[in-house]
């Protein structure tokens, strides 16, 4: 975010619609890299092939802060996660990489 790796964020490509393939989440290392698992409790790696929404976020609770009166809070903006704009397109034979540029204004 803003030009600096993005740690501790979960990442989630969710397929486009009319599929029933489940969609894949990651968490960002240190760096800001991540590797995505399908969350089908199957063990199965990557995206599918196909369209995707992303999703990218991080909260509170995560990070062990101290929760406000109002429960955990979203540390990356809303355009990215719960108002998602991101999308990815994922090719038959998979993607190595999938970066993002998120700006936190």
């Amino acid at each position: 975010m803003d030009h600096h790796p993005l740690a501790h964020a979960e990442v989630r490509f969710y397929p486009s619609a009319g599929t029933d393939r489940p969609y894949s989440v990651g968490e960002t290392d240190a760096q800001g890299n991540y590797k995505l698992d399908a969350a089908d409790g199957q063990g199965h790696e990557g995206a599918v092939a196909g369209e995707h929404r992303v999703t990218i976020s991080i909260d509170e609770r995560y990070l062990r802060k101290p929760l406000g009166p109002r429960g955990p809070r979203e540390l990356v903006p809303r355009q990215y996660n719960r108002d998602t704009t991101l999308t990815c397109s994922v090719p038959p034979g998979g993607k190595q990489d999938a970066n993002f540029d998120l700006k936190s204004k």
